[in-house]
């Protein structure tokens, strides 16, 4: 049975507010956390 959400085997901070994240199933994406600085849980 396949898994509905793969678990996180890596995350790497990367420049400029992104990360780089890799998933057990092999998956590797950047995301762009810029949109959310300052809000929400970011606010500082």
């Amino acid at each position: 049975m396949k898994k509905l959400i793969p678990y996180l085997k890596k995350a790497t901070a990367l420049p400029e507010y992104k990360l780089l994240v890799e998933f057990e199933d092999g998956i590797k994406r950047i995301i762009d956390l810029l949109p959310w600085k300052g809000k929400d849980v970011f606010a500082y």
